[in-house]
């Protein structure tokens, strides 16, 4: 059952450049497709949701700031020790705190996204689109800029904070918490940027194509995880898999199907040949966007089971915040609201 948290998103549904990927070894075949079964009639589903998930992160998480897949899906929302922080574009999208049995207040001065909590600070994406690296603490305080040229995917993690520099030739950049100090790691132009696991996954563009890469926190040991069609924002990790919007020829013509691979990129397999705009994944379930039916909210077991209509709202941003699916819906007469399942 949905419930509405309190703040009005007026945030008009933006056409993201999405990517497609397809294994370059050891994958499924990816041609002609049989659809899975898809209930489409919400009534199917009882007042319990399915698979919403654990109410606490998986250990991995416990070093990050944030989610890879909530990050790339704008990093609007971040949670920690009770709180959930949020983007309110009602106050100029300034970082508000949500504590249960407390009126929200506002944390942040400055606009934000890519928020990332970690400890008792917050870190995030301030000031509009082409914004730099800010950081405030999660009573309101200290609020400050530490990096000032324009960056983009913020990942902290385990004492550093990663993202790629827009302003100098997208390339990958570490900086140290702790001492300030700033290290180009990867200097070749990077679109996309994910922290999971004690790794760096990222996506450039190269003859002709868009690749995803692993690399260590460090920059080195690059290697090939897949070979991509277009760019992309549908992407999440889970369990040892990564969830992932792909291009794939059926019948001579060009499709976009959700499926899933292992790290390192072997063992593709399809999971609904529906068409994902934005997806989290959540417990046993990749909660998606579905591109074919108006960007209205589905969900599917991550084994390809139980595809199932959610709700007939149209779904811009979804958000897995401890193991609680959050989304943009759009509400008539609203505008974009923040709705939890």
């Amino acid at each position: 059952m949905k419930k509405y948290i309190a703040c009005v998103f007026l945030i008009a549904a933006a056409a993201l450049c999405l990517l497609g990927c397809a294994p370059e070894n050891g994958g499924a075949d990816l041609g002609d497709e049989t659809p899975g079964i898809v209930i489409d009639d919400p009534g199917a589903l009882s007042d319990s949701l399915p698979g919403i998930g654990a109410d606490v992160l998986p250990a991995a998480h416990l070093k990050a700031g944030a989610t890879p897949g909530n990050i790339i899906n704008g990093g609007y929302m971040a949670a920690a020790g009770g709180c959930i922080y949020y983007s309110n574009p009602g106050d100029g999208d300034r970082i508000y705190k949500s504590e249960p049995g407390k009126p929200d207040t506002r944390v942040s001065s400055v606009n934000a996204k890519e928020i990332n909590v970690y400890g008792d600070d917050i870190y995030f994406k301030g000031s509009g689109m082409f914004g730099s690296l800010y950081t405030v603490k999660t009573d309101g305080s200290g609020e400050r800029q530490l990096y000032d040229k324009r960056i983009s995917c913020l990942h902290v993690y385990d004492g550093n904070a990663y993202f790629i520099d827009d302003s100098d030739g997208n390339k990958v950049c570490r900086y140290s918490l702790s001492t300030g100090g700033t290290a180009a790691l990867i200097t070749l132009p990077v679109f996309y940027l994910h922290i999971h696991n004690g790794s760096i996954y990222f996506q450039r563009f190269a003859d002709g194509t868009y690749n995803l890469y692993k690399c260590g926190l460090d920059g080195e040991g690059i290697q090939l995880i897949c070979v991509l069609k277009e760019n992309t924002r549908a992407i999440d990790f889970d369990g040892g898999e990564i969830f992932y919007r792909a291009c794939v020829n059926v019948s001579g013509k060009l499709k976009y199907r959700l499926y899933a691979m292992g790290e390192n990129g072997t063992g593709a397999r399809l999971v609904t040949a529906n068409e994902p705009y934005q997806l989290a994944v959540a417990g046993d379930t990749v909660y998606y966007a579905n591109a074919d039916a108006s960007n209205k909210l589905y969900c599917v077991k991550k084994d390809g089971t139980a595809n199932i209509k959610l709700s007939d709202t149209a779904t811009d941003a979804l958000f897995n915040i401890n193991g609680k699916l959050y989304y943009l819906g759009l509400v008539a007469g609203q505008g974009f609201r923040l709705l939890q399942l």
